[in-house]
């Protein structure tokens, strides 16, 4: 399967005045055209700050340190900011958490979506309005017609969500980035948020890379999975494969401290102790402070990254023969 979106050995830093953390330090990763990856892991892991990499808008002081992120047959990171300007919103769109900061409370939601229509496609009011239209009638707006000119403020959570991802797929990126688009939203509103990226998807074969802490999520969106932890991807590979039979330890205590129907008067698991720093992280496996199942070797040297089984990958000594 072609190949949309590869990351390289990917390092981004913050360079700090006693310190410098290291928030994506050597990741790689692809999404093949049309396929939906799913980018999990705990607060603090590098999630955000990897999306933020592939568009180059990493806030300051921090800096992608090196690496290549293809995408199609352009090295995002060689592009001047004028040629990724055109990348954004055309080739590659995010769609963020929190839509209250985001959009303009000052802006009708027709003209926010107006705006990107007439940046990208060059059309004129009258044509872009009723282009407008047409997009917040697809993503669930009632009343597209009307509701074109009410303000931000005049819509529910569930609904300013629907607005932020009618801007972001105004232009027909081929590559939506969703940054826990569903996160302040209740499980109904956030059941309709998936069911509308995935018809979206389906309509224009664009490819999603989905960033999130929920499982469950996941496991009903992509195709393919990644594990962070502290800045690393742990363990990669298909969806059922990881789910079904995790291999990095840390995979594993992810899994068993789901809730179960039915265990409600059982104690979760947890995984002990706190995620590794980013500007003082442990020599050797990051996660071996935590690890249930350390060996020696584990607190001198990264693990190799290993492939299990066809495309399922591990970095853990634990499966070094």
């Amino acid at each position: 399967m072609q190949k949309l979106l590869q990351v390289k050995d990917l390092k981004t830093n913050f360079p700090l005045p006693r310190a410098m953390v290291k928030a994506v330090d050597g990741i790689s990763f692809a999404i093949a055209q049309g396929e939906t990856l799913g980018l999990v892991g705990e607060s603090g892991s590098g999630k955000s700050v990897t999306a933020l990499s592939i568009l180059r808008l990493v806030p300051s002081p921090g800096e992608i340190q090196s690496g290549e992120i293809w995408f199609h047959d352009q090295n995002l990171l060689q592009l001047s900011e004028a040629d990724m300007r055109r990348v954004r919103g055309r080739g590659i769109a995010m769609i963020f958490q929190d839509p209250t900061a985001y959009l303009n409370p000052l802006m009708t939601v027709g003209s926010q979506v107006m705006e990107i229509i007439q940046v990208h496609e060059g059309l004129k009011k009258a044509h872009a309005r009723e282009k407008t239209v047409e997009i917040l009638d697809r993503v669930g707006i009632p009343s597209p017609a009307i509701r074109v000119d009410d303000y931000p403020h005049q819509f529910s959570g569930g609904m300013r969500q629907r607005i932020l991802i009618a801007i972001t797929v105004a232009s027909n990126p081929d590559l939506l980035i969703a940054d826990e688009p569903t996160t302040a939203l209740d499980v109904t509103i956030e059941a309709q948020i998936l069911d509308l990226l995935r018809r979206l998807q389906s309509e224009t074969g664009s490819s999603i890379l989905l960033i999130t802490h929920d499982l469950a999520v996941i496991a009903e969106m992509c195709q393919q999975v990644a594990v962070m932890y502290a800045g690393r991807i742990i363990e990669a590979g298909a969806t059922e494969d990881i789910l079904s039979s995790p291999l990095h330890p840390y995979t594993q205590g992810l899994i068993q401290a789901l809730p179960r129907f039915g265990q409600r008067k059982k104690r979760l698991t947890v995984i002990e102790g706190n995620i590794a720093s980013a500007s003082n992280p442990p020599p050797g496996c990051r996660f071996h402070p935590r690890c249930p199942i350390p060996k020696e070797i584990c607190s001198r040297e990264p693990p190799p990254l290993i492939e299990v089984d066809g495309d399922h990958q591990v970095n853990c000594y634990e499966y070094v023969s």
